[in-house]
């Protein structure tokens, strides 16, 4: 039996973008770069976003798989049809303006976080992921 290793698709150019803004505290450089790279796949897999700053990030479509999201503030963040298959938002911020719908998700995704009833996140990932509103 032959068996295929799947590669972890893992931008680092992407993701030291997002690290760089996240510690201005400014996602306008990201947000730009997406605007002019709309046919470009935002690969973050297994990606390690401790306490990072990602409010207002434009992250629709990206896949964070595997993802380190701790204590990551996404107030503000889009992240429309993302895969977040095995991703741990643990302590997460977010806010009204958070955008977290038709996203892949599995049952190793954690979501946990500080205004998760707030946030727009699509029904059945709420109810799948049983969100703690704390």
């Amino acid at each position: 039996m032959i068996s295929e290793r799947k590669e972890k698709q893992f931008d680092e150019s992407q993701y030291e973008i997002l690290i760089k803004c996240s510690d201005k505290g400014d996602l306008t450089q990201w947000n730009e770069w997406r605007e002019n790279n709309q046919k470009v796949s935002i690969l973050l897999e297994g990606s390690n976003f401790i306490s990072a700053n990602l409010a207002g990030a434009d992250l629709w479509k990206a896949n964070l798989a595997g993802a380190d999201l701790r204590n990551v503030n996404l107030e503000g963040a889009d992240l429309w049809q993302a895969n977040l298959k095995g991703a741990k938002l643990i302590a997460a911020i977010v806010d009204r303006q958070t955008f977290i719908w038709g996203c892949d998700f599995d049952k190793q995704t954690v979501f946990t976080g500080k205004g998760l009833y707030l946030a727009k996140i699509e029904p059945r990932l709420k109810e799948s992921l049983k969100i703690n509103p704390a």
